[in-house]
């Protein structure tokens, strides 16, 4: 069963799905009609011991010894526009959290922030058997954010 999560909030995978070794995530959104194409990035955040976490594009490789785990997504986006695979036993152990979020592809450059994006969402599945485990549904705020 899905967790519904409020903004803020977090779940902890598990307790989910116990033995889960390999999540995947999906991003998806539509921009409002008439709008400009909108890109989004997938970030995530990794908060350890350290003072400072972090942050990494979905599509930047962390590791030189590890490839993209997930093809591009090309045309308009339909479904999950942006997946990422990450494996948790290849997290280090210090890292206490994994946080998902998106970001507008060069927003001040195209002048949008997500007063235009439709349907926006993150969630998190079991790679291995596709079950979703948890869903982010953006709400836009004041349609400033970027």
């Amino acid at each position: 069963m899905t967790v519904t999560l409020a903004k803020g909030s977090n779940v902890l995978l598990a307790d989910e799905a116990p033995g889960l070794t390999d999540v995947r995530v999906g991003i998806g959104w539509r921009a409002d009609a008439g709008s400009t194409a909108i890109e989004l990035d997938g970030l995530v955040s990794l908060v350890d011991d350290q003072p400072t976490g972090r942050l990494l594009l979905v599509h930047q490789v962390p590791n030189p010894d590890e490839s993209l785990s997930a093809p591009l997504a090309t045309g308009p986006p339909v479904g999950d526009a942006e997946r990422l695979v990450v494996h948790l036993p290849s997290v280090p152990s210090s890292v206490a959290r994994i946080a998902f979020g998106a970001a507008i592809y060069d927003a001040s450059g195209r002048r949008q922030s997500f007063r235009s994006v439709r349907g926006c969402y993150i969630r998190v599945l079991d790679h291995a058997n596709g079950v979703e485990l948890a869903r982010y549904t953006l709400e836009v705020e004041t349609g400033s954010e970027t």
